[in-house]
């Protein structure tokens, strides 16, 4: 919305007005309003009633309409009353102005009204609905719940409370929390069952966001009650006349009960007395006057904190007169005022409290703040000084608004004589006026009178503004009689020459020369500079000069001659050529002699443009050079007679009448064909295949069609038919493994977006599993339909054969190698199930024996065919096991030695002892022992090792061989 609307403009004057008239030594907390007007031509009555002290006084009372619902005090400066008409009211009450609002009738009927800070209008009854003041729009959010109807609503700390009542035996009534978006979600609070009370009105008083109260306007009963919204419970404050015959209620406060922000809420003008809601400021007071000093805060500016303040920043923007305007504070203040230019139109300040750091000693720094407009010419606009303050919860902003302004000086009524061609620049300086306003009518250009161009009589220069008073000055123009003295400034004569001049007069015209002379026709013939004024009956004159000058020196005569390059110019007994002069003087007996001089130019040559075209539109050679079409071609002709001709030929592309060759397609199978046309008119039409006619069918290769076109030029076009056969894939074959049937066939497309279909064997897919060997035939089909045809083949691996003993036997601890015999393939691989003991070695494996147990042994070949034989390792009954005791268990403190030493007790063999810890460390190693000395072998105690289990490995050495043996020892204390 435009700020400077009519709507905005008179509502500055309003607010102004009824805060004077209404709020000023009252304390306006204290105050609510009521309305009676509810008969058939009864006044509108709206009362004042000071809660304090329960008196009352009437503030308005004029006719509006037959009867009300309700009232609301809106922040733009007025009442708005609830009709039963379906109509809002808007009542100035200090000018009794009054505007209608028509409700659209589909949105029903309303009873109760309310405004909050942002000046939307609340109206409810079973439904609830919306009006926002400043876009004059409506918004339906709803009905209420369980039946109900409300009388009338009012703001209480950022929540909207209603009087509801239904249609029930009872009559019950109840109070109401709304839900502002959803009406139908709104809350019921309490009901009147079991009270003695129902409202018809409620009103809210606001002093800061501690102080906060409800009040109801008793139905059946001359009562005003404070209500508890926490537990219904009433507190009667007024009784009698005073309120019972209400039909609505408000507060000049009622809507700042709509503000929540009370961890910093930031009021510039708490009522908004200057007409910008809900909390900036707009100066006005200076908007005319010669002084632009002003107060950028209202008096009641407003200011409640959870913690205190840090800074406030003020910004000035729109500063049109740059340094001559700034914002001061008064010496008084305990605070820091800093200041920092960012442009020429924009200044920052930043204010910080020294000491006392309340919110009161904040307002009172904000109300010694003043702007200052330093120019002797303040340029008309407007200003804007935006507040942000700061604490350790949030920031709040709030903006002053400044529009300057001022009457233009038009000057003074001024009559002006206009004697012939007058222009007057800057006419409004002119007549004393400053530039800004206009003329009336229009000056032909803006600020410049022009006679030759502005032809009326009467000007006025008038200053029109929006805000400040007019004023207008008066311009009348004389016009006298257009003289003109069409005499020569400067003549020149030579010899006994003279010169007449011709002064055009009328009657009553006085012409008189400067040597005295009143003669209007004049002879002149001796040198000097002569003045003629002509004067006429009405004052208007005109003066000319003319100098005549004595000359001894010739009269030139400039002539110039063309002639063709390469003649000459024949001037008396002489030749000249192209770019010769001629200097002649040709005598005279009366007056000046004549220089004549003559100039040879060179005439024009002769050029002619043609086009020109040949049926191939191809290159041309002229005269060694080739052009192409699109080209221009310059060529010389000499002519015998007169001047050479220069010919342009231009090359032009010559379009034929055929316009190409048509395909049905650009690629075919092997051994189809597609439709050929050639498209345009022609005759004589010849195809490469021996057709003739506009159409043939032709295949794969490079093909031409010749044809003589309408104009005559015989036209060749080559055509192309490619193999749509364009198949890129391959076959990935897998062959059966050892006599198995697990083949796989894959067709990989590397062109996936031209072959459709796949066949293998008939079968429409790309991949087939499980194939045993075999013939197999693979199809594959591109977009085009053309197929390729492939015949792969599965090959069966047989697997290989092995020959080895499948039973060993041995003494506990020997080693038996076991050779093994391969036909039919090679082995790679060797695996073994257990693994312990066993191991694969060239072409044989080797056992350890240690125990009876049975290995399986799977030999893979080159193909990963297994060969899986079973072995039976058996120990002998003469094992070391059974022969070759040793200790199982040992002491670190033996009763005897041998209790304390590991020794093989068996005699008559050498043996090598070695012992380990659980972690593989070795921790003994004993080489060529004799079998059954307790005095060799392991003592533990030497050691000093811990008690535990360890590991010992024995390899024994007898006339059968060697056999190792592998077992464990506990050791103890």
């Amino acid at each position: 919305m435009n700020r400077y609307s009519n709507f905005n403009k008179s509502r500055h004057i309003i607010c102004a007005l009824i805060y004077f008239l209404f709020f000023v030594n009252v304390s306006y907390s204290q105050i609510v309003y009521s309305i009676k007007g509810s008969g058939w031509g009864d006044r509108t009555e709206i009362k004042e009633i000071n809660i304090a002290n329960c008196t009352q006084k009437i503030i308005y009372n004029e006719f509006v309409s037959d009867g009300y619902n309700d009232i609301a005090f809106c922040p733009d400066g007025n009442f708005y009353l609830l009709g039963l008409n379906e109509i809002l009211y808007k009542i100035n009450i200090r000018t009794k102005e009054v505007s209608e609002i028509p409700i659209p009738r589909e949105l029903g009927s309303f009873q109760g009204l309310v405004s909050d800070a942002e000046g939307k209008l609340y109206l409810t009854n079973e439904k609830v609905v919306i009006y926002d003041v400043k876009s004059n729009t409506f918004t339906d959010i709803g009905i209420l719940p369980e039946g109900y109807r409300s009388a009338d609503l009012t703001v209480y700390k950022g929540d909207f409370y209603l009087s509801g009542r239904r249609n029930t035996p009872d009559n019950s009534s109840a109070i109401l929390r709304l839900n502002t978006t959803d009406a139908s979600k709104s809350e019921i609070l309490f009901t009147s069952i079991g009270r003695k009370y129902s409202f018809v009105s409620m009103a809210t008083t606001y002093n800061d966001c501690d102080d906060v109260r409800i009040f109801g306007f008793g139905s059946g009963a001359d009562v005003l009650v404070e209500i508890n919204l926490q537990n219904g419970s009433l507190d009667t404050l007024c009784t009698g006349r005073i309120a019972g015959d209400s039909f609505g209620g408000t507060s000049p406060t009622e809507f700042l009960s709509s503000d929540t922000e009370c961890d910093l809420l930031f009021d510039l003008d708490r009522d908004n007395s200057s007409g910008e809601y809900p909390y900036d400021f707009r100066v006005s007071g200076i908007q005319c006057t010669q002084q632009k000093i002003a107060r950028i805060v209202d008096g009641d500016v407003y200011l409640n904190t959870s913690a205190e303040l840090d800074s406030i920043v003020l910004t000035l923007s729109g500063a049109l007169n740059g340094m001559d305007e700034s914002i001061w504070i008064g010496n008084a203040v305990d605070a820091d005022f800093t200041e920092e230019v960012i442009d020429g139109s924009t200044k920052r300040y930043v204010l910080k409290m020294n000491s006392d750091r309340s919110d009161e000693s904040w307002k009172t720094a904000l109300r010694s703040l003043d702007y200052f407009n330093l120019s002797f010419t303040p340029v008309p606009g407007e200003r804007q000084i935006r507040f942000e303050a700061f604490n350790s919860i949030k920031s709040k902003v709030a903006t002053t608004y400044i529009l300057i302004d001022h009457t233009i000086q038009v000057g003074r009524d001024t009559t002006i004589a206009v004697c012939g061609h007058v222009v007057i620049p800057n006419l409004s300086t002119y007549i004393g006026g400053e530039p800004g306003a206009f003329w009336n009518p229009p000056l032909s250009r803006y600020d410049v009178y022009d006679s030759a161009l502005d032809t009326s009589s009467v000007y006025r220069y008038l200053s029109m503004n929006q805000y400040c008073p007019n004023d207008t000055s008066i311009v009348t123009i004389i016009r006298g009689a257009d003289i003109k003295l069409d005499i020569p400034s400067e003549v020149s004569i030579c010899g006994s020459e003279t010169y007449t001049v011709v002064v055009p007069v009328q009657a009553g015209d006085v012409v008189t020369w400067s040597d005295g002379s009143t003669e209007s026709i004049r002879v002149l013939s001796t040198s000097g500079r002569y003045s003629v004024t002509i004067t006429k009956p009405d004052g208007c004159s005109a003066t000319a000069t003319i100098d005549v000058k004595h000359r001894d020196d010739t009269i030139e005569q400039n002539v110039e001659v063309e002639i063709c390059p390469g003649t000459t110019y024949k001037y008396k007994d002489g030749e000249a050529n192209i770019g010769d002069t001629i200097v002649d003087r040709i005598p005279s007996n009366m007056g000046c002699d004549t220089l004549l001089i003559i100039r040879i130019l060179a005439a024009e040559e002769i050029r002619i443009s043609r086009d020109t075209m040949t049926c191939d539109n191809g290159a041309i050679t002229i005269d060694g050079q080739t052009y192409q079409p699109g080209m221009t071609i310059e060529q010389r002709l000499a002519s015998q007679v007169g001047c050479d001709t220069i010919l342009t030929l231009h090359y032009q592309y010559r379009p034929s009448s055929f316009t190409g060759v048509i395909l049905s397609d650009t690629v075919v199978c092997e051994g189809d064909e597609v439709s050929v046309s050639i498209s345009g008119s022609g005759t004589n039409i010849q195809w490469s295949n021996g057709k003739t006619g506009d159409s043939t069918h032709l295949g794969i290769g490079r093909h031409s069609v010749t044809g003589i076109d309408d104009t005559g030029c015989l036209q060749t076009y080559e055509v192309e038919i490619g193999s749509a056969e364009n198949f890129d894939y391959e076959i990935a074959l897998e062959d059966a493994h050892c006599g198995m049937t697990d083949g796989i066939i894959s067709v990989i497309n590397h062109q996936s977006d031209t072959l459709t279909e796949v066949y293998i064997n008939g079968e429409e897919t790309a991949r087939l599993v499980d194939v045993p060997p075999g013939q197999y035939e693979v199809i594959v089909v591109n977009e085009k339909g053309c197929f390729r045809k492939d015949t792969v083949y599965i090959i069966g691996l047989s697997g290989v054969e092995v020959e080895i003993d499948t039973e060993i036997s041995g003494k506990q601890g020997s080693t038996r190698e076991l050779p093994y015999r391969v036909k039919g393939g090679t082995i790679t691989d060797i695996g073994f199930d257990p693994v312990e003991d066993i191991h694969h070695d060239k072409d044989k494996i080797v056992v350890n024996i240690i125990s009876d147990r049975v290995y399986e042994i799977r030999f893979i070949d080159e193909n990963g065919c297994e060969v899986i034989s079973t072995l039976q390792v058996k120990v002998d009954e003469e094992s070391i096991s059974t022969s070759n005791a040793m200790a199982n268990i040992i002491s670190m403190q033996p009763n005897n030695a041998e209790n304390g030493r590991l020794f093989l007790k068996r005699q008559g063999v050498r043996y090598d002892l070695r012992v380990y810890d659980r972690w593989g460390n070795r921790l003994y190693e004993g080489l060529n022992l004799a079998g059954g000395d307790a005095e060799s072998g392991w003592i533990p105690g030497s050691s000093k090792v811990q008690s535990g289990v360890y590991v010992y490995r024995i390899t024994v050495y007898d006339a059968g061989g060697k056999e190792e043996v592998v077992g464990s020892v506990t050791v103890v204390f």
